[in-house]
């Protein structure tokens, strides 16, 4: 049960993706927390049986999913589980790596990863001398 209304969004846009992204990221790992406690309750409920004195029908079951929704939501907010929290640190440190790590200037960056390596002459020689047959083929 998302609660993400499409209506509050921005139009996207190319130039302004990366900062919505950085200002949405929080509610996505909130909602994330939420769905995450909801789908738990569901399964615990499962275990629950369900031939109590007035059955199980549709509308039961239509509340319990409410109700389960509340108390997910209310358990998100507590903070107590922490999911969306450690969430946010986890990319903020991530996010602090990539921004500390040097860019490699153009002109040192190999054309292909998969291309062999060019030996000059005087490399190769000397590779060359430091194999040693084995035995006799």
């Amino acid at each position: 049960m998302l609660y993400v209304n499409p209506l509050e969004q921005k139009p996207y846009s190319r130039l302004d993706s990366g900062i919505q992204s950085l200002t949405n990221e929080p509610q996505a790992f909130e909602e994330f927390e939420r769905l995450f406690l909801y789908q738990l309750l569901q399964e615990m409920r499962k275990g629950v049986p369900s031939d109590g004195l007035f059955g199980h029908s549709p509308q039961q079951k239509l509340f319990e999913e409410m109700l389960d929704d509340h108390y997910a939501g209310e358990m998100m907010k507590s903070g107590q589980l922490g999911i969306a929290r450690m969430m946010e640190e986890q990319e903020s440190q991530r996010l602090d790596m990539l921004r500390s790590r040097p860019v490699a200037p153009v002109d040192k960056l190999p054309l292909m990863s998969h291309a062999p390596q060019v030996l000059h002459d005087s490399q190769a020689n000397t590779k060359m001398e430091k194999l040693k047959p084995v035995g006799d083929i």
